[in-house]
């Protein structure tokens, strides 16, 4: 079951005032972006965007931080004046931006970059609606990194194929100033298949500050970025061109013979079209073909045929949900909107026509979601979304293949710990003494998400998460396959571990004493087919004692590397 269901009403005078809150924005991490919206008092005049903005710069994969990353912030100001602000993060991924006032800011657009990683961005219009406080951005390490001479033409080309992905010509790199550039240059290219993730793509998927201007839906994106042996970055010449590939997203359905191209403005936070690309067959994989003047992350996108989905968000007491973050995903195209409720708890926000789409609501720890399909119309929720206490979230997303993976959680389900609970898809939902622990949706078709929520641990005992591969090509190990924990205000990630891939991938276990401390360990370990599904919480083997976020288990370096190697991308 995805929602409980409350009728919609029929005015915003119907509503009672909301709940205090705060809200967090964080990119490319959906679940714990969405669990970090906000929450505020609709009596209270609304509050001015702090003048210094933590931002946590972390691995996408592994969510370990990232030291010495360069973070950049703009504020966009109702006066149409620009503010910036610059950092690197210290050891423990943390970047402070400072700024002395940035009140009535109209946008906040935040970027970080690091050595071996792609380029990443956050956005959000209107932070005096929702407040900004602190800024979450994890990224992918590259696909492609290479040293070429700046004076040569060069092509780069993907992993252990001989795909070119980026063709440039001899001396038209330049640095910031226009000087030419020589030497070696250091050369990084990133695939990005929003089809695993929706939030791996920079920014929202506007082509405005606001989604009125319209939402894209991706057809694949790539980062290309040139640094000389001083640290300076390069780009292409004026009146230079260069030919690019884009490998398409794996979920795309029926890519077009001709498409626009978008690039993201990491200044005003959205995607500027320019130019075109064509689809081409290469060894059997499918890419968009087209020529830049410059280097960014590009994106082969189409304007999405929308229509208007509109609601409501309330508590459990009935309650409107000021700043809930409202986030739409695709099933069935690959691209997102989102919104932010009012003081009356009313949203709308636009999805493709003709879809299934996954909404999601959110406020602080508390979540609902909702499958809807779309028709040719305006779409307006007969009932509310009701956002229900979830302090604990585990969320599974894969590739295209295997088709179906299953989510296993089992844990105790008395005092005396001798029975136990088992939500998969057999049994979506489980209520264990106060609590109610509730698996969203069975995915059969690839990609997920698949979101499991605990109101809270019930009882003493051990709580294991295990991945089933159920069926489809291919393994859990190359989908790729990404588990995000989000427990006591933390979000941990896993990806499985190195070692030869079974049907069962032991993702961690959670121990809850009697006072209701936790302990987390990894398993990170592989099993039959029979030991997902065994009720029992004990592992067939020992789980090595690993917290979360650590260096081993060993992973693959970089699972959208070897997806790519492995024809992963859209066939």
């Amino acid at each position: 079951m995805r929602s409980s269901l409350v009728p919609a009403a029929t005015s915003a005078t119907s509503f009672l005032k909301p709940q205090l809150g705060t809200c967090k924005l964080a990119a490319a991490v959906a679940l714990a972006s969405l669990l970090a919206a906000c929450g505020s008092d609709s009596s209270d005049s609304s509050p001015e965007p702090s003048p210094e903005v933590s931002v946590s710069v972390v691995n996408y994969f592994t969510g370990q931080p990232l030291a010495e990353a360069n973070v950049k912030g703009v504020w966009h100001l109702a006066d149409g004046s620009v503010v910036e602000g610059t950092a690197v993060s210290n050891a423990e991924g943390v970047a402070l931006l400072d700024v002395s006032d940035v009140s009535g800011a109209t946008r906040v657009v935040v970027t970080a970059d690091a050595t071996g990683f792609s380029v990443q961005s956050g956005a959000i219009a209107e932070p005096d609606a929702a407040v900004l406080e602190s800024v979450e951005l994890a990224l992918q390490t590259v696909n492609i990194a290479s040293t070429v001479d700046a004076e040569a033409g060069f092509v780069l080309e993907n992993g252990d194929d001989d795909t070119a992905i980026v063709e440039i010509a001899p001396s038209t790199l330049v640095t910031a100033d226009g000087a030419l550039a020589s030497g070696d240059v250091t050369a990084e290219v990133t695939f990005i298949d929003p089809s695993l993730d929706p939030e791996l793509m920079p920014g929202t998927y506007a082509i405005g500050p606001t989604e009125e201007a319209g939402v894209l839906e991706s057809f694949g994106a790539i980062n290309v970025t040139f640094m000389n042996e001083a640290g300076d970055e390069l780009n292409l010449a004026e009146g230079q061109n260069a030919t690019i590939r884009i490998p398409a997203a794996a979920n795309s359905s029926s890519l077009p013979a001709e498409i626009p191209l978008f690039y993201f403005d990491d200044a005003l936070g959205y995607w500027v079209e320019e130019g075109s690309a064509t689809l081409v067959t290469l060894d059997g994989n499918y890419y968009y073909e087209g020529t830049v003047a410059h280097f960014s992350t590009w994106n082969a996108d189409q304007v999405m045929d929308s229509v208007s989905v509109s609601g409501c968000v309330v508590d459990i007491e009935g309650l409107p949900v000021a700043n809930a973050r409202i986030y739409s995903q695709g099933q069935d195209y690959v691209g997102q909107s989102t919104a932010y409720a009012d003081e009356s708890g009313l949203f709308s926000l636009s999805v493709r026509r003709y879809s299934e789409v996954l909404l999601q609501a959110a406020a602080g720890d508390a979540y609902d979601s909702l499958d809807i399909t779309t028709s040719d119309e305006d779409l307006a929720l007969e009932n509310c979304l009701v956002v229900e206490p979830r302090p604990i979230s585990i969320s599974l997303t894969w590739g295209e293949d295997p088709s179906d993976l299953d989510t296993h959680f089992v844990g105790t389900s008395a005092v005396d710990a001798e029975d136990n609970f088992h939500v998969s898809y057999m049994d979506t939902e489980a209520l264990v003494g106060d609590d109610q622990i509730q698996l969203d949706v069975d995915d059969t078709t690839g990609f997920g998400p698949e979101v499991t929520t605990m109101s809270g641990f019930p009882f003493a005992g051990t709580y294991s998460y295990r991945v089933h591969r159920f069926s489809g090509d291919g393994d859990i190990q190359s989908s790729p396959t990404r588990v995000v924990l989000n427990l006591d205000g933390d979000s941990h990630i896993y990806t499985p571990p190195a070692g030869e891939p079974d049907d069962c991938w032991s993702v961690f276990t959670i121990t809850v004493d009697e006072s209701g401390n936790t302990s987390l360990v990894e398993d990170g370990t592989w099993g039959d087919s029979y030991q997902c599904r065994l009720d029992a919480v004990d592992n067939a083997e020992e789980p090595n004692t690993v917290q979360a976020m650590s260096s081993a288990p060993a992973t693959p370096e970089n699972p959208l590397r070897e997806a790519v190697r492995s024809k992963y991308y859209a066939r």
